[in-house]
């Protein structure tokens, strides 16, 4: 199975679990996910500069994925 089709099943089953939360509860995860982001937003900032700079060395469109 390759990475997307594993990414897409994980999408699936979250969906599925997701659909039976109340809306507290989805909002207690969305609020959850939100620190977490801010927490390692310094992280994911420099993450994302290194990918910016390889798909710049490689020739890439910025606004394209390969994933």
């Amino acid at each position: 199975m390759s990475e997307l089709q594993t990414k897409a099943k994980l999408a699936n089953e979250c969906a599925r679990v997701l659909a039976t939360k109340t809306t507290i509860e989805k909002n207690e995860a969305l609020e959850a996910i939100a620190v977490q982001l801010l927490q390692e937003e310094e992280y994911l900032l420099k993450e994302n500069e290194k990918d910016i700079k390889t798909a710049r060395s490689n020739g890439t469109n910025e606004g394209s994925s390969t994933d």
